[in-house]
């Protein structure tokens, strides 16, 4: 669309995969857009941007309040005046966060196939959900069938922390945001018109 866009990740490999598709794209378009290697909680870029967000739920990888509000207030330093930030959560749902059957393998996606010919079936496990400490821990399985007949298991594992629609404003509100908008998807709905839902807030500067 023409803007210029900075992207930070913390992963090498990521920004790799990340440039290999820009170097497909129009010149314009690849020239538009500046990879950074760095750390969410602690980034200074020397400009500030009239658009922010952390997308796919990134900040929940973020397991401590002191980490949360590190990463907020270098969102805010970077921020410039009148401009948004946009913050991706997902909204938690009790009745997953209770739900036992989930420290067992479910999922029901449909198998995709690979371009090396494999077929593979992804599956979902929660292990431990510490509900004192709101911390959600996560398992991708990744099932592979080769053509000749090899099978192989690979297991994705992470941690999120998952946070309530309230905690979450006022996290922004000790950072030095203003919460414009609570929002349940992306398609700008109000928040709890769908349920779980997203958990999407637009914020500005005070």
């Amino acid at each position: 669309a023409g803007y210029k866009i900075t992207g930070i990740d913390n992963s090498k490999s990521m920004l790799d995969i990340c440039r290999s598709k820009l170097n497909e794209e129009a010149s314009g378009i690849s020239l538009s857009a500046t990879l950074v290697h760095g750390d969410m909680t602690d980034f200074d870029l020397k400009r500030s941007f009239d658009l922010i967000t952390v997308p796919f739920r990134a900040f929940q990888h973020l397991e401590t309040v002191d980490q949360q509000l590190q990463c907020l207030k270098k969102v805010h330093n970077h921020l410039s005046g009148g401009g948004i930030f946009l913050l991706d959560l997902f909204n938690p749902s009790m009745k997953y966060l209770l739900d036992e059957s989930r420290m067992t393998e479910f999922g029901d996606e449909p198998t995709f196939i690979m371009p090396d010919g494999r077929t593979v079936t992804r599956k979902l496990r929660n292990p431990c959900i510490d509900k004192a400490k709101q911390l959600l821990d996560c398992e991708i399985i990744y099932y592979s069938r080769y053509l000749d007949g090899r099978t192989e298991r690979t297991v994705h594992s992470f941690r999120l922390r998952y946070i309530f629609r309230y905690e979450a404003e006022h996290l922004l509100e000790r950072a030095g945001f203003s919460v414009l908008e609570v929002l349940g998807d992306f398609a700008g709905n109000p928040f709890g018109t769908k349920w779980p839902g997203e958990l999407i807030l637009k914020a500005t500067l005070k």
